[in-house]
């Protein structure tokens, strides 16, 4: 599990630091922190990194190529998302108890990931506080951005979802 600073690339470092996660830590800190990471994995292109069956407890933050996040029925998927270097991916079902994922992730070319496991976030969350204010700022942006998606939805007229689209939108 140990990395440390040898074999971490200085692009991914970079990467890492400007991630919304490790924010707010100083440059001594987040080299402190590299003795947890474990050795980044690549992905070819069109793998599956993550599906419904197929997932780990961990949070992926993309180092290096793309992915496309979907979600469907089996028969048919629609893009949800597509995540770039310092994007991170798995955090809503970290701490849960579910035993499937709900989205799929497909590598869209060569990607290479750091997945970061619950026990390993766990231990640096306890570590660097503000790394767990970092990671509940963003799940509370997230159900904010879904509770806007939902009232959208609930919106009766065609109108009311322009005028709607336009205030969430426009200065």
């Amino acid at each position: 599990m140990l990395l440390g600073m040898k074999k971490m690339e200085d692009c991914n470092q970079q990467i890492l630091q400007q991630s919304f996660l490790f924010q707010g830590l100083s440059k001594e800190e987040f080299q402190e922190l590299l003795v947890y990471f474990p050795s980044p994995e690549v992905f070819a292109k069109g793998e599956i990194i993550y599906s419904r069956s197929h997932f780990r407890k961990a949070i992926g933050i993309i180092l290096c190529g793309a992915a496309q996040v979907t979600c469907g029925n089996g028969t048919s998927q629609i893009l949800v998302n597509q995540i770039v270097p310092g994007n991170i991916f798995g955090a809503t079902t970290l701490f849960e108890e579910q035993s499937y994922y709900v989205n799929e992730i497909k590598a869209e070319k060569a990607t290479t990931i750091l997945f970061l496991s619950q026990q390993t976030l766990a231990l640096i969350m306890k570590k660097y506080y503000i790394i767990a204010e970092n990671y509940i700022r963003f799940l509370s942006n997230g159900v904010r951005f879904f509770n806007h998606k939902i009232a959208g939805f609930a919106l009766g007229s065609s109108h009311q979802k322009v005028a709607m689209y336009c205030a969430q939108h426009c200065d």
